[in-house]
C-alpha cells in the first residue's frame, strides 16, 4: 500500500501504508502509516503514524503519532505524540506529548506534555509539563528550564530557571530562578531569586531573595 516514488522500506512492515515520496523506514513496523515526503524512520517501531514532512525518528518506539513538519526524536520513546513543527527531543522518553513548535528537549524525560512555542529544556526531567496562564493565554512560550528536574509545572511563558530542581510550579510571566531548589511554588510575575533555596512559596509580583 505504497502510493509514491523513491521509498525505502527496510525490515518486516517498514514503510508500509506510505503515501508520498523520499521516505526512509529502516527497522521492523518502521515508517508505518506515513503521509509525506522526506521523512525518516530508523529503528524497531519508530516512525509510525506520521503525517508531515521532513520527519526524523532515530531509536526504537521514537517519533510515533507526529504531526507536522521537521520535527525530530532522538533516542528510546522520543518525540511522540507531537503536533507542531520543528521541535527537538534528545533523550530517553524525551519530547513527548508536544502541542507546539520549537521545542527543544534535551535528557531523559525533559521536555515532556508542553503545550506552547519556543520552550527549552535541558537536563533529566526537565520543562516537564508546561501550559499557559489561562483561557486567554492557553500556551507558555520561551520559558527556559537547565538543570535536572527543574522547569517543572510551569504555567506562564519568559520564566527561565537554572539549577536542580529549581522553578517548579511557577504559575506567573517573566521569573527568574538560579540555583539549586530555588523559585518553587511561585505564583505571580517578574520575581527574581538566586541561591539556593531562594524564593519558596512566593505570591506576587517584582519580588527579589536571595539564598545561600
Amino acid at each position: 500500500n505504497v502510493s509514491g516514488i523513491n521509498n525505502i522500506g527496510i525490515g518486516l512492515n517498514a514503510g508500509q501504508n506510505t503515501t508520498g515520496n523520499d521516505n526512509i523506514g529502516l527497522g521492523r513496523n518502521s515508517g508505518l502509516t506515513v503521509n509525506g515526503n522526506t521523512n525518516t524512520a530508523l529503528g524497531f517501531d519508530s516512525g509510525k503514524t506520521v503525517n508531515g514532512n521532513t520527519n526524523l525518528s532515530l531509536g526504537s518506539h521514537s517519533g510515533n503519532l507526529v504531526r507536522g513538519d521537521n520535527n525530530a526524536g532522538l533516542g528510546h520513546s522520543s518525540g511522540r505524540n507531537v503536533e507542531g513543527n520543528s521541535n527537538f527531543s534528545g533523550g530517553l522518553n524525551a519530547g513527548n506529548r508536544i502541542t507546539g513548535s520549537s521545542n527543544t528537549a534535551l535528557g531523559n524525560g525533559a521536555g515532556t506534555d508542553v503545550n506552547g512555542n519556543n520552550n527549552l529544556a535541558f537536563g533529566s526531567q526537565a520543562g516537564t509539563n508546561i501550559t499557559g496562564t489561562g483561557l486567554f493565554s492557553p500556551q507558555g512560550m520561551n520559558n527556559i528550564a537547565v538543570g535536572s528536574a527543574s522547569g517543572q509545572d510551569i504555567s506562564g511563558s519568559r520564566n527561565a530557571v537554572v539549577g536542580w530542581q529549581s522553578g517548579r510550579r511557577v504559575d506567573g510571566n517573566n521569573n527568574i530562578a538560579l540555583g539549586s531548589q530555588t523559585g518553587n511554588n511561585v505564583i505571580g510575575t517578574f520575581n527574581n531569586f538566586q541561591g539556593y533555596w531562594a524564593g519558596t512559596n512566593v505570591s506576587g509580583n517584582y519580588n527579589i531573595a536571595t539564598g545561600n
